[in-house]
């Protein structure tokens, strides 16, 4: 069934601009949310709001769009964790593969906030009896979730096409500087490499040691 959803932006000091939107609106329009029948929006000066209405197939359809777009990291961390601690009695895990466990940025950002030891298995089925949880259960949450991502997982390819790139956000809260950055970078490395065809790192890359934003500190090279 068909569910309607509906947002009211209250006009500030009379402010009718609309550039936020508008960026946002080109951006999801290129690549259409699945699901979305209709999508419109306009000002209400009697009410003075700026309201959004979207049509989508399910209602399920329209949550799962609005709720990819919470808020920032941490405002999405803070939402799944609440949620979590509303359950009560329960536990929740993030379970994570080898190549992850690896990853640098992982290590700084995660594994070295944990502080509790991990559990390691070779197979989600030991996985699971280490953590006195159903097999079968365990196996079908992990296949379901691997099954909602598209193409290879296995390494970094800045060519794919496949699902969408959710480094500018996602949803309603989709990074309106998106555009400008993606022309940024295209002009930038396209120039860059044919400048200097050979370059290559010449050390380990260095990162800030920073929550959730770990940008580099220093990323020696040579050509």
């Amino acid at each position: 069934m068909a569910a309607a959803f509906v947002q009211e932006f209250a006009l500030v000091d009379g402010d009718t601009s609309t550039t936020n939107y508008d960026a946002v609106a080109t951006e999801i329009g290129r690549t259409a949310p699945e699901g979305l029948i209709v999508h419109t929006a306009g000002f209400d000066h009697d009410r003075g709001v700026f309201r959004i209405m979207d049509v989508w197939e399910s209602r399920e359809a329209g949550q799962r769009f609005m709720d990819e777009g919470q808020d920032s990291m941490d405002e999405l961390y803070d939402v799944v964790a609440r949620s979590v601690q509303r359950q009560q009695d329960q536990t929740a895990y993030i379970i994570y593969d080898d190549a992850t466990a690896q990853d640098k940025a992982w290590q700084k950002a995660v594994s070295r906030d944990m502080t509790t030891p991990s559990y390691q298995a070779d197979t989600i089925a030991e996985l699971a009896a280490l953590l006195d949880l159903d097999p079968s259960t365990l196996e079908e949450t992990v296949r379901s979730f691997n099954e909602a991502t598209s193409g290879d997982q296995s390494g970094f390819d800045p060519f794919r096409t496949d699902g969408q790139n959710v480094s500018f956000g996602a949803g309603i809260h989709f990074c309106i500087g998106a555009p400008l950055a993606r022309i940024e970078l295209q002009t930038a490395l396209s120039t860059l490499f044919k400048r200097l065809p050979g370059i290559r790192l010449a050390g380990e890359p260095r990162y800030n040691n920073v929550y959730h934003f770990h940008g580099l500190e220093r990323l020696d090279v040579t050509w």
